[in-house]
């Protein structure tokens, strides 16, 4: 995830924003029998290795994302142990045209071959990682997450919706870390919830009232978790 973020200075502190709607439908986990892992070489249309490119494994079906990565120097890429299923592959890169397959992973590893991508006729200022599909958006040093794409069982609450995403990581205890920095603090609709405790919140909000989660960098003794 570090790749998908400009690097932080030493002052920075993360900030997790949660935008909170109701859905009357929260996305069930479906169980799969075996899982692979899908590879392949992203390039430019000079055969040249492109790092750092988006990489997602969608489910056909409803275009929930199942898995994620980051292509390496060489441009190649990994998911890791993909469940079986039918897939969208789509690879996203800033100044690139993003590049889809449909991808059916069974009984073994999957080779995607060489994902070549061509030059965007418009520059953007972000990166819309899934206008229709991705749950990404990446706009400067900000990382946002739609919440509805990263499935959970019912009855989850915000911790376990945490522990879905990329760059996010919440331990045993509940304690919470976003790009490898503790968060210290929870607000919702701007204001604090529950007092300064984080897991005071993500123990009791459901997953399927959050809309969006934000990670950005921003200059504070303070990493907050916070929410409009």
């Amino acid at each position: 995830m570090s790749t998908l973020l400009s690097q932080r200075k030493s002052s920075a502190a993360t900030f997790l924003f949660l935008f909170l709607v109701f859905y009357s439908n929260p996305l069930d986990v479906v169980a799969q029998n075996g899982r692979f892992d899908v590879s392949g070489v992203v390039t430019d249309s000079a055969g040249v290795g492109l790092q750092g490119a988006t990489v997602v494994a969608l489910t056909r079906a409803d275009s929930v994302l199942t898995k994620f990565a980051t292509s390496s120097s060489d441009g190649s890429f990994t998911l890791r142990r993909v469940p079986e299923g039918d897939y969208i592959l789509q690879i996203t890169f800033v100044g690139f045209q993003t590049w889809r397959k449909d991808i059916t992973v069974s009984e073994q590893d999957f080779d995607a071959g060489t994902a070549t991508l061509d030059i965007s006729v418009a520059e953007l200022d972000e990166l819309v990682v899934s206008a229709e599909h991705i749950p990404i958006v990446i706009k400067k040093d900000t990382l946002e997450y739609n919440a509805a794409a990263f499935a959970t069982r019912p009855n989850a609450v915000v911790e376990d919706l945490l522990r879905r995403l990329p760059g996010v990581e919440v331990d045993a205890d509940g304690n919470i870390k976003a790009q490898g920095e503790d968060v210290q603090q929870v607000l919702v609709d701007g204001k604090e919830f529950f007092g300064n405790d984080p897991k005071m919140a993500t123990k009791n909000l459901p997953a399927n009232a959050i809309d969006k989660v934000q990670v950005y960098d921003k200059k504070s003794d303070m990493a907050e978790f916070t929410g409009v």
